[in-house]
């Protein structure tokens, strides 16, 4: 599809190819949220950051890319994109109450402020480490000093294997690209 201001025409109504701005207005809601705004993540105080390069356009039918995890695959072009972001792209996860495919960067907010099944399994934010824990598992949580234990200043805190992840000279998004894919999170279930 022609993009504003390239010089090409733009296909007619109804004809073509739909423009990135067609397929935004027709999202559904639930498919619309990484266009809301974030709520604040359980970071410290972390300054700094490093330019990221330009973004992958995720209604680009055509890319062989994926925005999360950065790996080409021709496949990803006819439909193979889909497959790996539902099973396989290590910067997301399926949340384990909802099942919906979410960044395992956002898991935390995505439990506390999201999560469809939030009415079945009560999420709270742990007072000493800032994980959303199940209000049930709680105790059982906080008596756990590998799994809780206060946040470090310039570190994140990874949800999966609780492990303190640095910030401090990079920015977030490569820290958890670091973690992810580069380290491996060991408690991740996918992996590259």
């Amino acid at each position: 599809a022609a993009s504003e201001g390239s010089g090409a025409p733009a296909p007619a109504p109804g004809k073509g190819k739909m423009s990135g701005e067609d397929k935004k207005a027709t999202r559904k809601p639930e498919d619309m949220q990484q266009d809301k705004p974030s709520p604040p993540q359980a970071v410290a105080d972390v300054s700094g950051g490093v330019d990221e390069g330009p973004p992958i356009d995720p209604d680009d039918e055509n890319s062989d890319t994926c925005q999360f995890c950065g790996r080409q695959d021709p496949s990803f072009r006819f439909g193979g994109m889909d497959m790996h972001l539902f099973e396989e792209c290590p910067l997301l996860i399926k949340c384990d109450a909802c099942q919906q495919v979410v960044e395992i960067a956002t898991l935390r907010d995505h439990r506390l402020f999201e999560c469809e099944a939030k009415n079945i399994i009560d999420w709270q934010e742990c007072t000493r480490c800032g994980l959303a824990i199940a209000s049930a598992e709680m105790e059982a949580h906080q008596n756990n000093e590998e799994e809780c234990r206060p946040l470090v200043e310039g570190c994140l805190r990874c949800p999966l294997c609780f492990r303190d992840i640095p910030v401090e000279g990079t920015s977030v998004s490569f820290a958890w690209q670091d973690h992810l894919l580069q380290e491996g999170c060991p408690a991740n279930p996918r992996s590259m």
